[in-house]
């Protein structure tokens, strides 16, 4: 009969790698998504006892997974808000700041199919403060609504806009400074 240790350790020893994979996709520091994995298998052992095997232990992980990381989002929005506002962009009338205003990528449909486009993308995705990686993350990779991401993160849906217009507007700043002044 297989114990308690037993069955962890198998899940440790199968699972891993997949679910600090998922969790490094999701926050913006390595050492942060080992820790959730971490955290996540010490939550499973301590709650083995309520496994009830209605799904796979793989998908139990995941579920396990999934709720620590949006922990994790939870503690920055508690937080005082440091982010650079819209001024840096605008004037007092709501006009483009000259030196911001924006100017083209490039043909938009095949900027996707540029793989030197997608690594200054995922560069400049990286340098995003984590509020803003963490909605933007949410909303265009996990695919999820604006009303989930808000009752998730536990914050109001004027709050979510604001954070998604700053990661755009930074997100194109940094394309402009990286990819079109190469």
């Amino acid at each position: 009969m297989e114990t308690e240790t037993d069955i962890i350790t198998e899940l440790v020893q199968t699972h891993t790698s997949e679910l600090v994979a998922y969790a490094a996709s999701r926050v913006k520091d390595r050492q942060e998504a080992d820790d959730l994995v971490q955290n996540t298998f010490i939550a499973a052992f301590k709650g083995l006892d309520n496994y009830k095997g209605e799904s796979s232990y793989r998908t139990w992980l995941f579920s396990i997974l999934r709720n620590k990381i949006t922990d994790h989002y939870r503690k920055f929005y508690r937080g005082k808000d440091q982010e650079i506002s819209s001024d840096a962009y605008f004037d007092k009338n709501g006009s483009w700041l000259p030196d911001k205003a924006p100017s083209s990528l490039g043909e938009d449909e095949h900027l996707l199919d540029n793989p030197e486009f997608n690594a200054t993308l995922l560069s400049c995705r990286e340098h995003l403060p984590e509020k803003q990686f963490a909605v933007l993350q949410m909303k265009y990779y996990d695919q999820l609504e604006a009303e989930t991401i808000c009752k998730e993160l536990e914050i109001s849906s004027t709050y979510y806009w604001q954070l998604i217009h700053r990661a755009k507007l930074q997100l194109r700043d940094c394309l402009q400074k990286n990819w079109l002044n190469e």
